[in-house]
């Protein structure tokens, strides 16, 4: 029977913490995947993005990665979040051509 991947997402302060749990016991290594490969990436991925990242010691039920993303607000902006101009919008913007 194959064992579960999870994930847990928990945000205990001014930090978002993502931990991926699976019944591996290889500790995962940054490495650079050959140019055609269709993974290999994700360590990568992790690494650029987060503040911090790492994994517990794997035992016979496996290990959990975790990474650390601060938590950066922004200051709000007029009109959509988007930054898509609504149907109304777009028609306004038409009519000004």
């Amino acid at each position: 029977m194959t064992q579960p991947v999870r994930i847990a997402l928990v945000q205990p302060g001014r930090f978002v913490l993502v931990v991926v749990t699976d019944p591996g016991r290889q500790v995962p290594v940054l490495r650079e995947p050959d140019y055609l490969a269709e993974s290999g990436r994700g360590l990568h991925v992790i690494n650029a993005l987060s503040d911090a990242w790492g994994c517990t010691t794997p035992t016979d039920t496996g290990k959990a990665v975790w990474a650390q993303f601060a938590v950066r607000l922004a200051q709000p902006q007029p009109g959509p979040a988007s930054g898509c101009l609504s149907a109304r919008g777009q028609l306004a913007a038409a009519e000004e051509l």
